[in-house]
């Protein structure tokens, strides 16, 4: 369960909630409608969306009863079971860190993933699975805390931190870049600060914009989100971010519900934008509040809701993720932490992840 994070006074707490509630108002989950699936590929089916201010999320289902053949674990719930450990590597390396299975189960470390602690916060840049044998395995992150670096923190252990929106993942997976990475998250920053003062001053005065009028408290949302640190989990903390993704999370819940669903393809104000998914129900589950919390990001991020009138299709949704699968693959890499395979078609660019017998771990698609 996600917590709301505390805030300076109880003042700006009744803010944040107030505001809440005036900018979701008229913007009610559509049911989604089970009954119709559409096949993808021989492995998987699309349902049709759940939408939510301006966001759709087309649920994926298996359509084989083909598995993930091993018992896996995501990072969250090796962390959360004392049976994994990330640390710096030696007195500290901003692009590596390492990370220990003591357990005896793999865990599945996903792209987007964020450990908090350190030396500095940092993401992990792309798929790959640790195995029980409590060997330390270099991971390869990039830092989301552009100007902080604590001298003698490499001992101190992390903590996971969230899930990166597809934003962000698509940044690490396609460009593979330090300075990237800060540049996209300083952009999502502003960005949500942006947006959520847009949606403040699109809605009727209220008690809440009063109290935004006033210039120290219109400036927190900004405060929160560009600290001096310039770090990610000023997204996944702020309390006026907390307040919006509280809302696309409830809508989103029916998603939960269902069984057998391995992800999601999302789309935001009628645009295709991106689509992730996992070979197992249960890593799924497991993910499943990280990746609706990550789509109330995404909407966020670009302002969703601006035209809800725009939409996306069942089959254009399956469409699209489907063509992105049945691209030629331009590169398989193989080794103890997986089989990784890139294609990439006119419309989206897609990451894949595979255990060593050919089983699908994790999935992302990116839309161009």
């Amino acid at each position: 369960m996600f917590k709301i994070p505390k805030l300076v006074s109880s003042t700006k707490r009744s803010l944040w909630w107030m505001l809440g509630a005036a900018l979701t108002l008229n913007t009610a989950a559509i049911a989604q409608d089970t009954s119709s699936w559409q096949s993808v590929t021989e492995e998987m089916e699309l349902g049709a969306s759940i939408d939510y201010n301006g966001v759709q999320l087309f649920p994926i289902r298996s359509a084989s009863s083909d598995g993930v053949k091993l018992d896996v674990l995501t990072l969250r719930e090796g962390l959360n079971l004392g049976v994994v450990s990330v640390v710096e590597q030696g007195e500290g390396n901003v692009a590596q860190l390492t990370v220990v299975n003591s357990g005896q189960k793999p865990v599945l470390l996903a792209v987007g993933d964020v450990v908090e602690g350190g030396r500095q916060d940092r993401v992990i840049v792309s798929d790959l699975l640790v195995p029980p044998n409590k060997q330390p395995t270099p991971v390869a992150v990039h830092c989301v805390e552009r100007g902080r670096w604590t001298q003698g923190a490499q001992r101190v252990a992390f903590n996971y931190g969230g899930r990166g929106e597809s934003g962000l993942k698509k940044v690490l997976q396609m460009e593979s870049n330090q300075q990237a990475t800060w540049g996209a998250v300083a952009s999502l920053n502003q960005t949500k600060g942006s947006q959520i003062q847009r949606l403040a001053a699109r809605n009727e005065p209220s008690h809440a914009q009063e109290m935004l009028s006033d210039a120290p408290l219109h400036s927190q949302v900004f405060a929160e989100l560009q600290p001096p640190t310039e770090t990610y989990m000023a997204s996944l903390s702020s309390a006026a971010v907390e307040t919006h993704l509280t809302d696309y999370t409830e809508a989103m819940a029916p998603l939960l519900e269902e069984a057998g669903l391995i992800g999601v393809v999302v789309a935001v104000d009628g645009e295709l934008v991106a689509a992730e998914a996992y070979g197992d129900p249960r890593l799924f589950r497991s993910s499943a509040r990280d990746i609706i919390r990550s789509v109330g990001l995404d909407a966020l991020s670009v302002g969703a809701g601006s035209d809800p009138s725009h939409q996306v299709s069942p089959t254009q949704a399956a469409e699209f993720l489907g063509t992105a699968l049945s691209e030629t693959a331009l590169s398989r890499v193989s080794s103890t932490t997986g089989i990784h395979t890139q294609k990439r078609s006119e419309s989206a660019s897609s990451y894949e992840l595979h255990d060593s017998n050919g089983g699908l771990l994790h999935l992302n698609v990116y839309a161009h």
